[in-house]
């Protein structure tokens, strides 16, 4: 006997809204959250464009109530205590009475990169007096115990955006982060699912942050040769069309409340969904661009098992689509590998060319998208799809919104260091 575990909040701080009904409403509408980046001076950068999150969307002091602890907080901790604070409040958590022992946290997230702007100034006062073209080495220790701000540190913590949730609303269950490239928060939410399912929590917020369009990301994963990097703006991602070349990145945070069944029923709030098969493996594989297809058929194979569902009760699946040529390639071969027949009646679409890869945070809006398909009986298109890919020969939704109703969708994540997960959900 396993408990059953239902989703009954939703939280999305996004490049295209920070609420349910604004999030919803411009992926149905195709509205691209793809722009020139502001956040930094990207002239002399080869990639101009991401998914940034708008000022009118997002502003830490409307989400955040304690000021102080605002400037102790990253710009990804800042989105994931944000999204966290929605999914509480949509749920009605705190309205009833909890065993905060019981309820946990469980968040996806990067190390968040370190302040470029600020370090170069501070390299700069460093600099050799005999040679002005390199710093002294000797001198970065005083000026750097001088000048940087010891509070940094804590700034740069991964595991901020959990531990700031749980700190805000004084939650003591387990807390955890999953530093996993992009399948970060599928395996936050799915571990998760797993604590209630076998009785070691009640509730679990649980989600992702992501705030890395910065200097050292787009450099890195440039020099990698991934990054989309031609002038179009909101036609720039384009999954699984023969032109696609390459991604953009994007930030956000997703998070969702889970709850055991029972405990749910108790309160009689609002179920969105249930949890019900999960499964993380790793791949032999470093860099996307050897990623391997019977791996991810794997970690579906393993969800579906885990979830006691066949491949043919699938009514959707919400691929990853990472937009290079290779890894679209190794997604679709692992998804006619696990689907067989089933595959040409199996519609598959992708929000990235919306928001752009949010990485750690990508899986829960995946998962909050998938939700919502499910309520709606509702599949939106891949935008930017129009020269379909003859290797890439799948259902995939395009151009216009598909009507269907949904009752078991699949969510697939998987990044570098062949990090691979898999959710399945079904209509409650």
């Amino acid at each position: 006997m396993r408990n059953r575990v239902v989703v009954t909040g939703i939280g999305v701080i996004s490049p295209i809204g920070a609420s349910i009904n604004q999030f919803w409403n411009a992926i149905i509408s195709g509205s691209s959250g793809i722009s020139l980046i502001t956040s930094l001076d990207s002239s002399q950068l080869p990639v101009k464009v991401g998914g940034e999150v708008k000022n009118t969307y997002f502003d830490p002091n409307d989400f955040i109530p304690d000021r102080k602890r605002i400037k102790l907080m990253s710009r990804c901790s800042q989105l994931g205590v944000g999204a966290a604070r929605l999914a509480v409040e949509d749920s009605d958590l705190l309205t009833h009475a909890l065993n905060k022992q019981k309820v946990g946290v469980y968040m996806g997230s990067h190390l968040t990169m370190n302040d470029f702007d600020e370090l170069s100034k501070l390299m700069l006062k460093a600099k050799d007096t005999s040679n002005a073209k390199v710093a002294d080495s000797s001198k970065i220790f005083e000026i750097l115990s001088n000048y940087w701000n010891p509070m940094n540190f804590l700034k740069d913590l991964p595991n901020g955006p959990a531990a700031h949730a749980a700190i805000t609303y004084e939650f003591q269950g387990p807390c955890n982060t999953y530093a996993t490239s992009s399948t970060g928060a599928i395996q936050a939410i799915g571990e998760a699912f797993k604590l209630i399912q076998r009785g070691d929590a009640e509730v679990m917020v649980a989600g992702g942050a992501n705030s890395n369009i910065c200097y050292e990301k787009i450099v890195n994963l440039y020099l990698l040769g991934l990054l989309y990097t031609g002038k179009e703006q909101a036609k720039a991602m384009r999954p699984f069309d023969i032109n696609r070349a390459g991604f953009l990145l994007g930030e956000g945070a997703g998070v969702v409340v889970l709850e055991e069944l029972r405990h749910t029923l108790k309160r009689k709030t609002t179920i969105y969904g249930e949890i019900c098969g999960y499964s993380a493996t790793t791949g032999q594989n470093v860099l996307l661009e050897d990623l391997s297809s019977s791996s991810i058929a794997d970690t579906m194979r393993f969800a579906l098992e885990d979830a006691d569902i066949s491949q043919e009760e699938v009514d959707y699946l919400n691929a990853f689509g990472f937009s290079t040529q290779s890894a679209d390639l190794a997604e679709t071969e692992a998804i006619k590998d696990v689907f067989q027949t089933h595959v040409k009646n199996l519609p598959i679409s992708t929000i990235k060319p919306l928001t752009g890869n949010l990485e750690s945070a990508s899986g829960a809006l995946d998962l909050i998208v998938s939700l919502l398909i499910i309520k709606n009986s509702l599949i939106p298109p891949i935008v930017n799809y129009e020269q379909p890919d003859p290797r890439c020969n799948l259902d995939f939704v395009s151009h216009k919104v598909r009507y269907k109703e949904v009752n078991v969708a699949l969510i697939n994540s998987f990044g570098f260091c062949g990090q691979n997960a898999s959710l399945v959900i079904r209509k409650f």
